[in-house]
């Protein structure tokens, strides 16, 4: 299957599944509460993080990570390239397990995970075309933003910051992780995304501060994702306030 119709089909389930739940179950439900945001520190870390890197750090980073050729960060990038390709399939075959056993939670849990997923995917798609960053392998160094060839010529080459594939997979685990709040081992979900983060910057496509940032930009979504569905589903969840 080539690339182009994998992720038509991919878009093509992801679409027939936000029908199903437009016209029942997830936006049908009547809201339960007011919605309440706390302070979370890890996306606002992930982002200084990401500006630090901007500033100072992107260009050693990269070449220190080069510089290692270890079988096990091999193995690693791959885990990473599979995961940013297939996480909306099994995500999808969740929500279609759901269906089959008729399990409201787990259809809702799943929905809710690739929901947060494609929002994090539109923020970072729409940012791209504002920063209009330069991608390594360009050699125009980490600092060249607002490159006006990115809306008139070459757009892939300057849409670096930030990273589609790592918002995509820290919006589904980010949601993960603020759903299960109460999970004891729930943080092991947040090291699901690094295997793709070294994916990106072995592939030589983004700078170490564009996979922070995207991480940022995953968990906030996630987090916001998560809280809205609180509010909006909190009896068919059993969700306590």
């Amino acid at each position: 299957m080539s690339e182009s119709l994998f992720y038509l089909l991919e878009d093509v389930l992801f679409v027939m599944v936000l029908l199903v739940e437009s016209g029942s179950g997830y936006f049908a439900r009547k809201r339960s509460g007011s919605l309440s945001i706390k302070w979370r520190s890890w996306p606002v870390f992930l982002f200084l993080a990401g500006i630090l890197g901007i500033l100072y750090f992107d260009l050693k980073f990269l070449n220190v990570l080069r510089s290692l050729d270890l079988p096990a960060i091999k193995v690693i990038v791959m885990f990473g390239q599979h995961i940013a390709k297939w996480l909306w399939f099994y995500i999808l075959f969740v929500y279609f397990a759901g269906c089959f056993l008729r399990s409201i939670k787990l259809r809702k849990i799943a929905f809710g995970a690739v929901l947060s997923s494609a929002l994090a995917l539109i923020a970072a798609e729409t940012l791209k075309y504002v920063f209009l960053r330069a991608r390594p392998y360009e050699n125009l160094g980490p600092h060249s933003f607002f490159n006006i060839d990115g809306l008139t010529k070459d757009a892939h080459v300057f849409q670096s910051l930030p990273s589609g594939h790592v918002a995509v997979v820290a919006g589904a685990l980010g949601y993960l992780f603020y759903r299960f709040d109460q999970w004891r081992f729930r943080w092991l979900i947040l090291l699901i995304p690094l295997p793709t983060i070294l994916y990106r910057l072995y592939s030589n496509s983004h700078w170490p501060s564009d996979t922070f940032i995207s991480m940022a930009l995953g968990l906030t979504v996630g987090y916001l994702t998560a809280q809205h569905e609180k509010m909006l589903l909190m009896p068919v969840l059993g969700v306590k306030k």
